[in-house]
């Protein structure tokens, strides 16, 4: 019997059969499971489609070193370089083999990523394209004998570099970074060995592409003759001038008793930690520059610094200065600048309930303060040395109305600090006498309307400039305060820390403590515990 079933109950091996070929044939002429096929591969090619042309790249590293810096992205943002008609064009021209080159080539990525189209990369090895290292250098003039990475920024990037030199030849929109200088090596304390400590590859293509996109530097005068700080390896010169090589900012020296007037082609003047006060004179030089904002004015993308400006369209006037507490009272330039909004108070911001006067300050960048500030906004900073605070008062409201005078805290001391005013006595906090916190130590004051106005930052410390105490965020405030008074908001942001050490900052307080538990609290903790354990096994 076909038809009879096993005594088990389960249908023969032949039915099975049947059963599965009658499902496979349903299957095969159910037109829904072809559109089921045909819909998959749709979802598939779309979601591959999506994914290449909207995505968004994040950098899992902990020190995001694939990531460019936010002054970076700025500078690639801005007018000067999206409202070119021809991109920039960066060429890295590095041997593969170069240590830390796959990281300087995603960098350059990004570059290429965040320019929308306004930057051009070519990456190749000299050593393996022979034919395109000839070209390049019969191009530019250079020649490949070690690792660089060139800027073009010329109207016509394809057109062969003229050769003479002068300063309205095209030359100065083009730079040459030698890769020597992307790396930066410490020497050993025996002298003998150097280590890689960071890398300031981003740093150098940055300011040389506002060098190359601006083509002349832009002048600050340093004023001289006045006692201020030493031109020595750790002067806060060096640090300013630092960050004013990435900005396209050269400083010269201006010595107001020799001059009747600010010269023409400044973009800002610098008052470093002057010993002695200004004569009347030279006053009356600085508040006509400050008053008649500044005769320079502003560059198209790739025009050159003119010598003679008949045009009245002014960049507005400048000015930098830095108090040092530990001067004398310097009367005339202190009435000069109580007149804009600021009062430097002459007292030495001290730690209140210390025995003996603690100078580092824990301060803050306030939210209240400019536009530009706006990425270091409620973030702190610790500043060494001496501070002096400043009191943002207008010594005329009615002027100041007139004039339009604004004026920004910058950075601020709590109210765990206040300002000691008699520095020959042992500090200790006075209610009648001294300045309760919280202080002001830097403030920024406008003149005149959003569009033209002169402007100013006031620091009360000079120490915290040095190189050896200034922090990686100050410099990039200061670098943000330097863009912002030159009229130049769009070059300024923090910048990346590509350290390749690390590195902890430390109070005297910290490092007293630690001193105490390496030397002294874990030897005798471990020898106690050996005499524990001594003990034990002996009884």
């Amino acid at each position: 019997m076909n038809d009879q079933v096993n005594q088990t109950g389960e249908e023969s091996p032949a039915e099975s059969g049947s059963g599965t070929a009658d499902v496979a044939r349903k299957a095969h002429r159910n037109p829904l499971a072809w559109l089921n096929l045909v819909l998959l591969a749709l979802v598939v090619l779309a979601a591959n489609y999506i994914g290449c042309s909207e995505y968004y790249r994040r950098d899992l590293t902990e020190d995001q070193r694939f990531t460019i810096s936010e002054q970076t992205v700025n500078v690639l943002q801005s007018k000067l370089v999206q409202d070119r008609k021809e991109p920039v064009k960066v060429i890295f021209a590095f041997l593969r083999s170069t240590q830390n080159y796959n990281r300087m080539y995603a960098l350059l990525e990004e570059y290429r990523r965040y320019g929308n189209g306004k930057v051009e990369i070519e990456c190749f090895d000299p050593l393996r394209q022979p034919n395109r290292a000839r070209e390049i250098s019969q191009l530019y003039g250079v020649d490949y004998r070690q690792n660089q990475v060139i800027i073009d920024a010329r109207p016509n990037t394809s057109a062969p570099l003229k050769t003479f030199e002068d300063d309205n030849s095209e030359r100065r929109f083009t730079r040459v970074c030698p890769g020597d200088a992307f790396v930066k090596y410490e020497t050993s304390a025996d002298g003998r060995t150097k280590r890689a400590v960071a890398l300031m590859m981003e740093e150098i293509v940055t300011s040389q592409m506002i060098g190359a996109l601006e083509g002349s530097a832009r002048k600050l005068y340093v004023v001289v003759g006045l006692g201020g700080v030493a031109q020595d390896d750790n002067s806060p010169i060096m640090s300013l001038g630092r960050i004013c090589n990435s900005l396209n900012l050269s400083m010269e020296s201006l010595d107001l008793k020799k001059v009747d007037a600010v010269p023409d082609d400044a973009a800002g003047v610098l008052l470093i930690g002057p010993k002695y006060d200004l004569e009347d004179r030279e006053i009356a030089i600085l508040r006509k520059y400050w008053q008649d904002h500044s005769p320079v004015k502003k560059l198209a993308p790739g025009e050159a610094m003119p010598t003679e400006v008949k045009d009245d369209s002014a960049v507005p006037a400048a000015l930098f200065v830095v108090l040092d507490p530990q001067a004398a009272k310097l009367e005339r330039l202190s009435r000069f600048l109580r007149e804009q909004g600021i009062r430097p108070q002459y007292d030495r911001v001290l730690l209140a309930d210390r025995a003996r006067a603690y100078f580092d300050i824990d301060a803050e960048f306030p939210s209240d303060s400019l536009m530009c500030m706006r990425p270091f906004w409620d973030t702190g900073t610790h500043v060494e040395g001496q501070s002096m605070s400043l009191k943002l008062e207008h010594a005329s409201e009615m002027m100041a109305g007139m004039k339009s005078l604004q004026s920004y805290p910058l950075m601020m001391a709590s109210e765990a600090y206040y300002g000691e005013t008699n520095p020959d006595l042992a500090p200790r906090f006075d209610v009648l006498e001294d300045n309760k916190g919280p202080l002001c130590l830097a403030a920024a004051v406008s003149m005149g309307k959003s569009s033209e106005n002169a402007r100013m930052v006031v620091f009360g410390n000079t120490e915290m400039m040095a190189p050896d105490k200034i922090k990686h965020e100050q410099m990039d405030f200061i670098r943000t305060m330097l863009a912002w008074m030159t009229d130049r908001e769009e070059f300024s942001g923090k910048t990346s820390n590509h350290d390749m050490t690390l590195k902890i900052n430390l109070d005297s307080k910290s490092m007293s403590f630690l001193e105490f538990l390496t030397l002294i609290a874990m030897p005798w903790g471990a020898l106690i515990i050996a005499l524990i354990i001594w003990n034990t096994r002996r009884h």
